[in-house]
């Protein structure tokens, strides 16, 4: 066999001896999919913000009108209005209590829980949801009475068909109005 010979080829001498570059990455896509992902996790957020917010605000005639309802409540029972004051009352606290219960109040020193009264100031609420029983709110009032006695007021209120009414309702009066009207001094 003969052998062929080839010419010397020459290889071009390299320019550098340092490694061929690395491939441009492209960062533009990368910045565009985290912007995304960014703009796609704020809207979420958002969202989910508003929704609690819508739930959780109240539109300020909302309160006037449970302010209204208290006020009526106080002012039936000062007047010794016992129907009145009933009427005030969902269907489903009316099953629960009689209105002897509320008559009852109107004598003897219970009585101080509504003799004096001035006025009330909204202090807190809170809305709940009973799936069974429907919307609730549960308020908190500071009850101002003549003679710069305070007392307070825990009330539950039930949306009853679309109208806010009384559900359960709890008074406190300081010591020294009792015995006031009761005639006697507290002793110190």
């Amino acid at each position: 066999m003969d052998v062929q010979e080839y010419p010397d080829i020459q290889l071009p001498e390299p320019l550098s001896n340092s490694p061929p570059p690395e491939p441009k990455r492209n960062y533009n896509k990368l910045a565009l999919i985290l912007g995304g992902l960014l703009l796609v996790g704020f809207c979420l957020f958002s969202i989910i913000v508003s929704g609690i917010m819508a739930i959780m605000s109240v539109p300020s005639e909302s309160q006037e009108e449970w302010l209204s309802l208290i006020d009526n409540f106080m002012q039936a029972m000062v007047r010794n209005d016992v129907d009145s004051a009933y009427d005030l009352f969902s269907s489903e606290a009316q099953q629960e209590f009689p209105q002897s219960d509320l008559s009852a109040m109107t004598n003897g020193a219970l009585y101080t829980l509504f003799d004096g009264y001035e006025s009330l100031e909204l202090e807190s609420w809170e809305i709940n949801y009973d799936l069974s029983a429907g919307k609730f709110v549960e308020l908190v009032y500071k009850v101002q009475y003549q003679d710069e006695y305070e007392g307070g007021l825990h009330a539950v209120l039930q949306d009853d068909d679309g109208i806010w009414k009384l559900y359960w309702i709890d008074l406190t009066v300081p010591p020294e109005k009792i015995d006031d009207y009761v005639g006697f001094k507290s002793s110190e």
